[in-house]
């Protein structure tokens, strides 16, 4: 038994302190019992004066901390709102069921699994989760940054094929600006020239 609730204990009478009842009609003396009161916080309890601190405890309507203050969450709240509260706080703790997709995939499994990759990655051109879309643009990124050709020799060959047709543009698009700049230098030339 705590300190706190053995002072409780002590401080309620000898009536009090086995009496639960909202409609007590036993009479007032000092050492005996003492009045029933509602809950000033309007929650509908009706106790002996003497156990309105243990019912503070308890008592829904009663402002609180959110359950996530030590994540940063600084919303004060009555007790019987917390639950609710979570779907929305913003420290909230959210797990995804596809973390483990995130590690590197020669620490996921001793051997390769390529058929499951080829699934996630089938999913993937439908829409998907943000989650798993991100997963897996960390896993791309992983396989292409450690040059994995012999373990995902199809997804390298992919991204490196994509990196080459995004260079082979880039060069289009220089060269057809450099031919345009060209284009106008002769023009303006050809004016001055009959000018």
């Amino acid at each position: 038994m705590s300190r706190r609730s053995r002072a409780s204990r002590l401080q309620q009478h000898l009536h009090c302190d086995s009496c639960y009842s909202r409609r007590c009609r036993t009479r007032v003396e000092v050492d005996v019992s003492c009045a029933v009161v509602p809950c000033n916080l309007l929650c509908g309890a009706v106790f002996h004066l003497c156990k309105e601190e243990d019912h503070l405890l308890l008592c829904p309507n009663v402002r609180v901390p959110c359950i996530n203050a030590v994540y940063g969450c600084t919303v004060q709240l009555p007790r019987s709102s917390r639950a609710a509260h979570l779907q929305v706080c913003p420290a909230s703790v959210v797990c995804c069921s596809m973390e483990w997709n995130r590690w590197p995939a020669n620490d996921a499994c001793s051997h390769p699994n390529t058929e499951l990759y080829e699934n996630l990655l089938g999913e993937q051109e439908h829409g998907g989760c943000l989650d798993l879309a991100l997963a897996l643009k960390d896993q791309e990124s992983l396989f292409h940054s450690m040059k994995m050709k012999k373990l995902f020799p199809e997804h390298i060959q992919t991204v490196e094929e994509e990196e080459r047709e995004e260079k082979l543009r880039e060069e289009e698009r220089r060269k057809e600006k450099e031919m345009k700049k060209k284009t106008m230098m002769e023009k303006e030339a050809a004016e001055r020239a009959a000018a």
